[in-house]
């Protein structure tokens, strides 16, 4: 069975969702990092794609929020 490409985009204010995210790629074979304010990936290239932000006062925090609305069909 061939790898699946795992792509986790995130964006941090904090920093914390960063730790997580480097928790999280450590328990995911072909995991790619992306900080969405660093970056822009071509998600095509990826089996899976795992999103990572804070969330304050009911809000994901928005360079995430705005990355689902540019991507919203091919991330569906």
């Amino acid at each position: 069975m061939s790898q699946m490409a795992v792509l986790v985009v995130y964006a941090t204010k904090t920093g914390a969702t960063e730790q997580c995210i480097k928790i999280l790629a450590e328990e995911i074979s072909d995991c790619t990092l992306c900080n969405i304010e660093l970056e822009k990936p071509n998600i095509g290239d990826f089996d899976y794609i795992i999103l990572g932000a804070g969330v304050r006062d009911g809000k994901i925090y928005k360079p995430i929020r705005d990355f689902i609305k540019k991507n919203h069909n091919e991330l569906l």
